[in-house]
Order: structure tokens, then C-alpha cells, then sequence
């Protein structure tokens, strides 16, 4: 805000937009240019860029400041071909301008030609000599080697940043989420460690250290670590969270809650905040407080999914099915591809005896891949249920096909065709199947008692 005012209030600024009114043409030096031409980029004011650095080349058409905003012109307006040919123009005229290569880079990185990219930039690293330049162009190389999935590189590269720079906390995650994407937690505490020695009171660091303890399943170290990010820091909230997350993995649910009023003392309420808060008091029995916090939670944040899912889930388990179905009808309404919560509307349905809303949860949940056998044989135990048999038929046959093998599918295939009187396939697959699985026979009766009154169905099983 600041900026800008000044940018208002600047000479060079209001020459030329009285130049720009009237048909004159004013001198100005090339420095003035370029404080005007970032002015418009920074405002999105671009055609009015462009007319100034019209203007600004045809005065210093050598200058290669105005020429380098005029490729940032070219780029955001997506005309990469005509930057690049400039940029060339530019790579002759100043061979060691970093600002070339880079602005190569971030062309050929937009178009996901990470390899050309990094050649670019590794002649921009060549180019610099600050620290700070040179931390900026590693960054974006490391970038880069993530993008082409070369984090061995990408590591090595943030780390150099690191060395520049130890308080560079992005680098620091950087490095981090390399570790962790390659599952090498072990090296991470490694590192970690070494970097705590020379950066003792980086809160941001021990923190990182509990994360990777936290991996590999070893929670008393995990603790000791994060007390130190606590000690170093006692308004971060992310490490107060990461503790409480840590007390319940451990049952340690009054302690997590106590850490989770704290936050809420430290900053603004969460939904989430709130959403741990409900679960860890429903551990211990509250039920009166552990519903006040999930209510409190999508207080908070309504187009949270998870908080309506997670209420739910709560009022499920409680069996206050009506409660269920509008907390988990919430949740579908902010995520409609959320299998879990068509998973839980299916199974509430079936409690409350509403089978059509069953089996259209049911089929949503096939319908976004979710195609395991047990969901599969609910659906149809409710198609046999509404005595939509036909319907029934057809999508057992269609499992039959794709999983040949399953005998569970098998016997639900059996009992539809002795529904529908097709005796001769019924007695097909149910030979079939005792062949195969000769005790199965009980289990097939206990599903389907009405195959005890099918004289067919009935001489076959006791012939076993």
C-alpha cells in the first residue's frame, strides 16, 4: 500500500501520464523508464506498460533493463515464443545478465520442460555471486529437480540454501518434504539434528525433528523434540498441535485437550482445533462435551466436509440415525466424490429402512471406483431385500465376471435365480460351488433361509 502511494506521488510517474494527454514527447532517463514501466506491471495497468516501453525502446533501444521488462510483459501476456527470441537478443548483448537465464527458466518451466530449465539456471548460477542471488537461484533449481522427481538433487540444492542462508525456513521445508516424500525419515532425523547443533532455538526445526519421530513410531522422542520447539518459541501453535496430536496417539486425551485450549487461547478459534477437541473428549465418554466441540467446529468453518462428516460418524455411533442423515448429507454437499461419506450415508440408510437411498449411496460409491467385493454384495443383499431382481441379476452377473473366483458373489447369484425360478442355473452354480467349498453350505442357508422351503435348492445342499 505503501508502495503504491509513492508510485502515485512520483514525478517521473505524473510526467508521463501528462506526456501520455497530450501529443508531446518528454525526455526521460532510462531509469525513470523502467521505475514507470514496473509501476504498470506491479498495478496490471498493461496496455499502458506497453505503451511505455514503446515509447522507452524506441529512446534507449540498447538498455537492457527496458528490455527485460519488456520480456516480463511478454510472458504474463503468454507470448513465451516472442520473449524467448528476446531473451536471445539479450543472452548476446549481456552473456553474464543472471536475469536471462532465469526468465529462460521460467519459460521452459511453465511448459514443463524441466530439463531445459535447469540448464538455464545453472548458467544463472554462474552469473551470480551474492548470497542471496545465489540462495534464490539454487531454490529455484531445487524446484525444478522436484518437478522432474530428482529429489536427491532437489535436497542438495536446498541445502545449499540452507548454508546460505539458516533461517531460509522455506528451504528448510523444502528439504524436509524431500526426506519425507522419499520415506527416508531415519536421514531426515540426521540432518535434523545436524542442523540444530549450529540453529538451537529453530523452533521450526525441532518441530520437523518431532514430525519424523513421529514416522517412526517412536512418540518419547517425538515429545522431547517438540517441548524444545515450545521452548523456543512458546507462541508457536503448530508445535502445541503437533503435541496434542502426539498425547492422543498416546490415550493421552486430557492432556491433547488441555494442549488444544491453549491454542485456542493463542490465536483465533479453528475448526479444527475444535474437530480434535470433540474427538478426544468422546474417548474419554464426554458425550456432552465431545458433540458441543464438533458443533462449535462446523460453527466455525460450514464448508469444512470433514467437520459434518465427523459429527456424523459421532451421532452414528450414538444410533441417532436421523441426525446421521442430515449431518452426512452436509458433508456430500460440500464434497459429492467423497467415498467415505457415501459409504456412511449407505450404511445409515440401511439402519432407517431406507433401502432405495441405499442403494443409490451404494451405487455412487462403485460409480467413483470403489469396487471391493463386501460393498458390492451389500448392494445387492438390498436389491433382493426391494425384490428388484432383475437389477439384481444383472449387476451379480457383471461382478461374477470380474471377480470369477468369489464365492460370496457366487452364492448371491445362486439365491437370485431360485428367486426368480430359474432352477436350472440356480442348481448350476450352487453345484458349483459346494464342488469347490463343500462346508459352505451353512453359511449359504444362514444368508438366504428361504432356500430351506426350495425342494431343489434344499436336496442339492443336503446331498453335501
Amino acid at each position: 500500500m505503501e508502495q503504491d502511494f509513492e508510485h502515485q506521488y512520483d514525478p517521473a510517474l505524473e510526467k508521463f501520464e501528462a506526456m501520455l494527454e497530450s501529443d508531446e514527447t518528454y525526455f526521460f532517463e532510462p531509469e525513470e523508464y523502467t521505475s514507470i514501466i514496473e509501476h504498470y506491471l506491479d498495478n496490471t495497468h498493461f496496455n499502458k506498460a506497453q505503451k511505455a516501453i514503446i515509447i522507452a525502446t524506441e529512446q534507449y533501444p540498447l538498455d537492457i533493463d527496458i528490455k527485460l521488462l519488456h520480456v516480463e510483459l511478454l510472458i504474463i501476456k503468454n507470448k513465451s515464443e516472442k520473449a524467448l527470441v528476446l531473451l536471445d537478443e539479450l543472452q548476446i548483448m549481456d552473456p553474464k545478465n543472471d536475469e536471462v537465464y532465469t526468465q529462460k527458466a521460467a519459460i521452459y518451466s511453465k511448459r514443463s520442460e524441466h530439463k531445459k530449465a535447469i540448464s538455464f539456471l545453472k548458467m544463472a548460477l554462474k552469473c551470480v555471486s551474492s548470497p542471496e542471488d545465489v540462495c534464490d537461484i539454487n531454490s529455484q533449481l531445487g524446484v525444478e529437480y522436484m518437478h522432474s522427481n530428482d529429489l536427491d538433487l532437489a535436497k542438495e540444492c536446498f541445502i545449499q540454501c540452507l548454508k546460505e542462508n539458516k533461517e531460509d525456513y522455506t528451504s528448510l521445508y523444502s528439504v524436509i518434504h524431500c526426506f519425507e516424500f522419499m520415506e527416508e525419515h531415519r536421514e531426515a532425523v540426521v540432518f535434523l539434528n545436524s542442523y540444530l547443533e549450529t540453529n538451537p532455538y529453530s523452533e521450526i526445526a525441532w518441530h520437523q525433528l518431532a514430525r519424523q519421530y513421529v514416522y517412526l513410531n517412536m512418540p518419547e522422542e517425538a515429545l522431547i523434540s517438540i517441548d524444545f520447539a515450545i521452548y523456543s518459541d512458546d507462541q508457536f501453535t503448530g508445535a502445541y498441535l503437533e503435541k496434542a496430536k502426539i498425547l492422543e496417539n498416546m490415550n493421552a486425551y486430557e492432556e491433547a485437550i488441555e494442549l488444544y485450549k491453549t491454542v485456542l487461547d493463542l490465536e483465533n478459534p479453528t475448526a479444527f482445533t475444535y474437530l480434535r477437541m470433540g474427538k478426544c473428549y468422546e474417548k474419554l465418554g464426554d458425550i456432552k462435551r465431545a458433540q458441543g466441540c464438533l458443533q462449535r467446529s462446523v460453527h466455525e468453518d460450514p464448508l469444512l466436509g470433514k467437520g459434518w462428516m465427523t459429527l456424523a460418524e459421532f451421532h452414528y455411533r450414538l444410533g441417532d440415525y436421523k441426525k446421521t442423515r442430515g449431518y452426512v448429507q452436509k458433508a456430500i454437499d460440500i464434497d459429492s466424490e467423497n467415498i467415505l461419506c457415501w459409504m456412511l450415508a449407505a450404511e445409515n440408510n440401511i439402519r432407517i429402512k431406507s433401502y432405495d437411498d441405499a442403494i443409490t449411496a451404494y451405487l455412487r460409491v462403485i460409480e467413483l471406483g470403489f469396487t471391493d467385493i463386501a460393498t458390492c454384495c451389500k448392494l445387492i443383499d438390498i436389491y433382493i431385500i426391494m425384490r428388484r431382481y432383475q437389477e439384481a441379476l444383472s449387476f451379480t452377473v457383471e461382478r461374477c465376471n470380474m471377480f470369477p473366483d468369489d464365492l460370496s458373489l457366487k452364492m448371491r447369484l445362486v439365491a437370485i435365480y431360485f428367486k426368480i425360478s430359474d432352477t436350472e442355473k440356480g442348481r448350476f452354480h450352487l453345484l458349483e460351488i459346494l464342488k469347490k467349498v463343500p462346508s459352505i453350505k451353512k453359511q449359504i442357508l444362514q444368508l438366504f433361509p428361504f432356500l430351506n422351503d426350495n425342494k431343489v435348492a434344499l436336496g442339492i445342499l443336503n446331498a453335501y
